[in-house]
């Protein structure tokens, strides 16, 4: 997916850091927000639907960010069935499941809290070398970032710096 004009590209790990300080800034644990980076430059790599993404972030703290490395651990463990009672759409299952890295395991027969699929054991489309995120998705994911920084306070600046003792 090449930039367009105006539009910006970034590196898989811009990609997947914001992604990360987005679902931290949406109340994930910092696990979950780890593979959430992974499983969004996988997403987006893929061309899947970005409102699936998009829902995911309201979910917060359950939904799709909460089941989705637990669907990882369930293929690692190479295991057949995967149940949840959370909503996990297809495609954010699938992004989820190919974080793993192990193309060419048996499917995995996925049952949410709205719907039943499966995952096939099918290798994915070679992934671009940038990626290019949808405004909408790229404002959401800036907004619930800053949730992770420090208030701008007079209290959050003392003791900052190097002050008298600057040693480099």
């Amino acid at each position: 997916m090449a930039a367009g004009l105006g539009q910006l590209s970034f590196s898989w790990n811009e990609v997947a850091a914001l992604a990360a300080k987005a679902a931290r800034g949406a109340g994930a644990d910092a696990g979950q927000a780890a593979v959430f980076g992974a499983a969004l430059v996988r997403h987006l790599g893929q061309a899947r639907d970005t409102g699936e993404i998009l829902d995911a972030l309201e979910s917060l703290p359950r939904g799709p960010i909460h089941a989705g490395p637990l669907l990882c651990r369930a293929k690692r463990a190479e295991a057949s069935t995967f149940d949840t009672r959370e909503r996990l759409p297809q495609g954010v299952a699938r992004s989820y499941a190919e974080t793993v890295g192990q193309p060419g395991t048996s499917p995995l027969e996925v049952t949410t809290l709205d719907q039943s699929y499966t995952l096939g054991a099918d290798e994915p489309a070679p992934m671009p070398e940038r990626l290019t995120l949808p405004t909408p998705l790229l404002t959401r994911l800036n907004r619930l970032a800053k949730e992770t920084y420090v208030p701008n306070s007079d209290a959050s600046r003392a003791g900052a710096g190097a002050g008298t003792s600057d040693n480099d």
